[in-house]
Parts: C-alpha cells; sequence; structure tokens
C-alpha cells in the first residue's frame, strides 16, 4: 500500500474507506519493507526511506519494496547500485503476502500522539551520517569524471509554487551583488544537487525540501533559513547541528493567515532590512 501524502492522519487514508483489503498476491521467498510515510516528499525520502536500506536485513539479494516513481528516487538508487530486478515498486492498493517479511525501523520513533504518519520535526543523526558516507562520494565521484570543477559559491534556492517570496525580485536585488546565485533544483538531477551544494560555502532558502541537501555541505558553510512563522519546525536546524554547519533562521510572514496547513503552502514576503543585519552579522554582507 502507498502511502497518501495529501492526508495528515492515516485514519482517513482511502483503504479505511474500503470494506475489503485487495486481493492478496503470494510473494515467494523474502520481502524487505523499504517505503515509508510521505517517501514521495525529497526530505522524508533521504532522511526516512533511504537509510532503511543501511539494515542488514536488506542484505545484497533480498527483494526491497519501495517508491519509485520520481526521479530523485531513481537517481539515489542508481547512484547506490541498487539493481532495477530487486526492487518491487510500491503501489496504491497493492496487497502482497510474502513468506517472509521485513520490516526495518525508521530512523526516528513516531510520535505518539495524531496524526500517527508524524515525524519528530528534526532529523536523525544516523541519516545524516548514511546520506554522506553513501550518497556523497558517490555523486562527486561521478561529477569529476564528466570533468565538473569545483568551487565554492553562494547559492540562493528559488521555489514556485508552495511558500514562493512575494517579494523575490527585491530579494535578489540585494542578493546578486554578494555573489549568492538562485539555483531551480527542480532542474538539476539528484547527482547535480549534491555537487552543487558541497561546493557552496553559503545557502539561503524558504522551509522546504530542497534545503534537505545542505547534508551534504561542507564543514562550517553558512546557512540562512528564511522560516514561515506557521511552520517553525527544526528539520534544517538538526541536520545542520548533525554537520557542523553554521546555521540562521529569519521569521518570514506568510500572506494567508488561516488555518495552518494553508498558511504552510501560502506565499511569503521577507524583511529585507532585518534579512541584510543577519548577512551583515554572519560575515556575508
Amino acid at each position: 500500500m502507498v502511502p497518501e501524502q495529501n492526508r495528515w492522519n492515516t485514519a482517513q487514508h482511502s483503504i479505511s474507506n474500503k470494506p475489503y483489503l485487495p486481493f492478496a498476491r503470494k510473494w515467494r521467498g523474502e520481502l524487505v519493507v523499504v517505503s515509508s510515510p510521505f517517501a514521495n516528499n525529497y526530505y522524508h525520502w533521504l532522511f526516512d526511506t533511504l537509510p532503511r536500506l543501511k539494515s542488514e536485513v536488506c542484505g545484497t539479494s533480498s527483494r526491497l519494496y519501495l517508491h519509485q516513481y520520481r526521479n530523485f528516487q531513481k537517481d539515489s538508487l542508481s547512484l547506490l547500485e541498487i539493481p532495477e530486478q530487486r526492487i518491487v515498486r510500491a503501489e496504491v492498493n497493492r496487497h502482497l503476502k510474502a513468506d517472509v517479511l521485513f520490516v526495518p525501523s525508521l530512523p526516528q520513533p513516531p510520535l505518539p500522539a495524531p496524526p500517527s504518519v508524524w515525524r519528530p520535526p528534526f532529523a536523525s543523526r544516523n541519516s545524516c551520517d548514511f546520506l554522506r558516507a553513501e550518497l556523497l562520494p558517490r555523486a562527486l565521484h561521478a561529477e569529476a569524471a564528466l570533468g565538473k570543477g569545483r568551487k565554492p559559491r553562494r547559492i540562493y534556492i528559488q521555489r514556485k509554487g508552495a511558500r514562493s517570496i512575494s517579494n523575490e525580485s527585491d530579494l535578489l536585488s540585494l542578493l546578486s551583488p554578494l555573489g549568492f546565485e538562485p539555483v531551480r533544483l527542480e532542474q538539476l538531477n539528484l547527482q547535480q544537487q549534491i555537487s552543487l551544494f558541497s561546493q557552496a560555502e553559503a545557502v539561503i532558502g524558504v522551509h522546504g525540501a530542497g534545503l534537505s541537501n545542505v547534508v551534504f555541505c561542507q564543514p562550517e558553510s553558512q546557512i540562512i533559513e528564511l522560516l514561515p512563522t506557521a511552520w517553525a519546525l527544526p528539520y534544517y536546524k538538526s541536520i545542520c547541528k548533525y554537520v557542523g554547519l553554521r546555521y540562521e533562521s529569519l521569521s518570514v510572514e506568510s500572506l494567508v493567515q488561516d488555518c495552518i496547513f494553508k498558511d504552510i503552502e501560502a506565499p511569503v514576503v521577507v524583511n529585507l532590512d532585518l534579512l541584510e543585519e543577519l548577512l551583515d552579522k554572519t560575515g556575508l554582507g
């Protein structure tokens, strides 16, 4: 069964409304459930799903039940050299009955309170270690083979859709003279994203999955997270702590003042005076 990302409570999953489960297909041999809630989200794929591959039950030959729909999922599995024939794709309403079923623990235990699909609002140190040990060197080796040069860079992560910045043109006028380069991460494959962040000396971005890439930064790099007041969760602050990055945040106001689930998707406005002060404070101004 595929977790539904638009459901904040597992009790509301569409499978709960069905009078009976789909027909169970018999699966011969071992099957390891690697998929996890919200696995189609870049952050949760990196920090909740991929680290489960480290479990000894995954071995080198067991079949792995996981998502393989989005490009970043395919890219990461390719970097980890997991052959296609080992993958059993997670699908909606798929019901398998394996001879032997393994379910590795998630990197962090779920919150005890509903909604039960939520995770603690911080990353796991083990997840950070896994990503830096397994994905980072493989991606850098592949980029080096393509002749990609390395140089320190200042990165501003642009967003479209959820939590876009309403005064972005003014923001870019402030950041561009300081050497910040706007990037759209959806235009880069996983290997390119890892390489980009590994050579960044400073990163600025609104709270969102793209900031997951700071796990690939070098220690002492400066991260500034533009943090919506309605969604001030320390996911990326915890990553910075584990990796040894310098972290600062700046609260940004949502243009929609409604229930929390609308606030977190709404455009935001950045106070440029406060950001300029923060840039001076961190030595980036």
